[in-house]
């Protein structure tokens, strides 16, 4: 039993380490695909490779601005505006996802703290956990209490395997519990830890001073284990199902938060926050030297039209001081636009 147990447990940690490493991998192609995909990005763009896209948007910003167009406004003006525009929307993502992630961490890593010291954290009178085992999956054939009065089987009230579902602790519940009723326990392991298990009651005794002696089992058990016979009040966490209450139950929602509250899901959450935070940086500069070369192109056409719609001074209003200080500049970056 004990060789079972280590072997139990060497491999449990096997496990972490293989996973921890294929995530480490993963984490380590996805930042090199990011820094060869913002390299390339920057080569074409440097390259004047993406001239093409570039000046297209130059031209539909050309439009949008002839529409609005303010005497006091430059095409310059405009799409500083715009770039600024731009730049507050990309903030603001990034803030939302990073608040968004910055819950969803806190709400995971509180959830593993409760659990890990056999915990739950109450709403009111509620409170979610996760079914751990099959126990309620199934019914025995010998527990004939499960049947209803024509002999059959409610299948409703199976609770499948990391199904997550809410109790209640409301004392007008709690204290009127009868056999049938689905109730959460603490029950003594054998390493002297509690754990929080959703059983039937199916028997109820008492004891020299009148208190209740509870035993439980689950529907898919022959038995009741020893842990589940004779449990006092005291042990009693709350109940599922009994006369006016219903707990709910949800598998997907189990499965998902069973994941995320476990050591591996912990460090994919975790792995996932840094990777967003990099690719973030990784984009805003993208879109710094891709603004910087849409500013050459933009004031090339400025100076192009400025020169071609020189008896109408209102097509671009710009300083044309201003605007052929560029010119040097843009012939030495050779840019050639029709």
């Amino acid at each position: 039993m004990v060789n079972t147990l280590a072997a139990s447990i060497s491999m449990t940690n096997l496990s972490y380490i293989i996973a921890g490493i294929v995530i480490a991998f993963f984490a380590a192609a996805f930042i090199g695909i990011a820094v060869l995909y913002f390299n390339s990005r920057k080569r074409n763009i440097d390259n004047h490779l993406e001239d093409v896209e570039i000046e297209e948007e130059v031209k539909q910003d050309y439009k949008s601005f002839a529409k609005r167009k303010k005497s006091t406004e430059s095409i310059v003006d405009y799409y500083e505006k715009k770039k600024r525009f731009t730049k507050r929307i990309s903030d603001i993502n990034t803030v939302i996802a990073v608040n968004i992630y910055l819950i969803v961490l806190t709400c995971v890593g509180f959830a593993f703290l409760v659990s890990s010291q056999n915990q739950l954290f109450w709403f009111l009178n509620e409170t979610s956990l996760i079914v751990e085992t099959n126990s309620m999956a199934t019914a025995y054939s010998g527990n004939t209490y499960l049947l209803d009065e024509n002999g059959n089987l409610n299948e409703d009230d199976r609770i499948k395997q990391y199904t997550l579902i809410t109790i209640s602790k409301d004392q007008n519940y709690v204290n009127n519990i009868k056999p049938f009723d689905v109730v959460a326990f603490k029950m003594k392991s054998t390493n002297d830890n509690y754990l929080t298990v959703i059983h039937r009651l199916i028997n109820v005794d008492y004891d020299e001073h009148n208190e209740p002696l509870y035993t439980f089992r689950g529907d898919a058990n022959p038995s009741s284990m020893a842990g589940e016979i004779k449990v006092k009040k005291n042990m009693i966490v709350g109940v599922f199902q009994t006369n006016g209450y219903q707990g709910k139950k949800n598998v997907p929602l189990g499965y998902i938060v069973g994941y995320l509250r476990s050591s591996i899901g912990m460090i994919v959450v975790i792995t996932a926050f840094f990777l967003l935070i990099i690719y973030t940086a990784l984009f805003d500069r993208i879109l710094e030297v891709y603004n910087a070369r849409y500013n050459l192109v933009l004031i090339y056409r400025c100076v192009a039209y400025d020169i071609e719609h020189a008896e109408d001074s209102s097509y671009v209003n710009i300083d044309s001081t201003y605007d052929f200080s560029y010119i040097n500049v843009l012939n030495q970056e050779n840019l050639k636009l029709e």
